[in-house]
């Protein structure tokens, strides 16, 4: 079912922005499970409150990541962009993120992840 309305296109004032969409679960050991992500190639844990997301083409620049836990207990994680390479020379793309509770590193737990991925798609300016 879809909804019934009339949607207008999305515009940037930037020229070939492009949104990525994940929704991933979490088993609280550092497993994750993609629901849907197109775009997505895979995601790890790498280290302590550190999640790995591999992209699966390669962008000139990342613009912004806003990542959202959906749980029905209340958690209080924060979301953090550790490093990021969306245009290697060579391997896969990918944007590391911190998961921060109380400032400090921690694992998520079972739980799911939902996140915003705005990359620029071309070099050019206008």
């Amino acid at each position: 079912m879809f909804a019934g309305r009339n949607f207008v296109p999305y515009q940037a004032i930037e020229r070939d922005t492009k949104e990525l969409f994940l929704k991933t679960s979490s088993n609280g050991s550092g497993t994750y499970t993609i629901a849907n992500g197109v775009g997505i190639y895979s995601v790890t844990k790498t280290d302590t409150g550190v999640t790995r997301i591999y992209l699966e083409d390669k962008y000139p620049a990342l613009k912004s990541v806003k990542a959202i836990v959906l749980d029905s207990t209340v958690r209080h994680f924060d979301f953090q962009v550790k490093a990021h390479d969306v245009a290697p020379t060579s391997g896969r793309a990918y944007i590391d993120l911190f998961s921060l509770s109380a400032g400090s590193e921690t694992d998520l737990t079972a739980s799911t992840v939902l996140v915003k991925i705005v990359l620029k798609n071309t070099e050019s300016v206008f």
